[in-house]
């Protein structure tokens, strides 16, 4: 009876069975398959009819490069449609992620900002300028230090450690105006 060749509608949809388009245009031929063989048999159709109902359905994609292209564009349609629906998704938690961590730096540094604004400003100013006293304390004692060693180690040298040590207590004891400053150190006048 079958003077043709029978055609595989596999192979004419999937040429590449790695290629997920190719391989959802197969699945839905075979879904509109089934809902021809549903129908078939939702009508009463024997066993016999229903299955030349499903050869004339298969001969009829199978014949067609219309009907096949049709199976591409839908399945390319579908898969469009997934991939917007997913990177949507993506972008989606991408922005509730980033509210989220931008929402918490806000948080904190406002909490950062209530917590530097119940110390008093005069007490900051106070702890400002007293975190600078250590270090100027260390300067002096090693500058005392030095000017002892090279006392001891050499007393014709005492009278000009002494003149440094008087000079370096009177600029540290007292306060200096930049604007009025003369050019010549303590060291200079005498």
């Amino acid at each position: 009876m079958r003077t043709r060749k029978k055609e595989w509608v596999f192979n004419l949809l999937v040429k590449d069975p790695d290629n997920i388009k190719e391989l959802i245009a197969y699945a839905i031929y075979k879904a509109d398959k089934n809902e021809q063989a549903n129908y078939l048999k939702n009508t009463k159709k024997t066993d016999e009819e229903i299955n030349n109902g499903l050869d004339e359905f298969h001969n009829s994609i199978a014949s067609s490069r219309r009907k096949q292209k049709e199976y591409a564009e839908k399945s390319e349609k579908i898969l469009s449609t997934l991939i917007n629906s997913m990177q949507k998704k993506l972008i989606d938690k991408h922005k509730k992620d980033m509210e989220k961590k931008q929402k918490e730096w806000c948080l904190s540094a406002i909490d950062y900002s209530k917590s530097s604004l119940k110390t008093p400003i005069y007490k900051r100013v106070l702890l400002w300028l007293l975190s600078g006293i250590p270090t100027l304390i260390a300067t002096y004692l090693a500058t005392i230090l030095i000017l002892g060693t090279i006392v001891l180690l050499s007393p014709n040298m005492s009278k000009w450690a002494q003149r440094i040590f008087i000079s370096t207590t009177q600029n540290l004891a007292t306060p200096v105006d930049i604007s009025s400053r003369d050019t010549q150190t303590p060291l200079n006048k005498e």
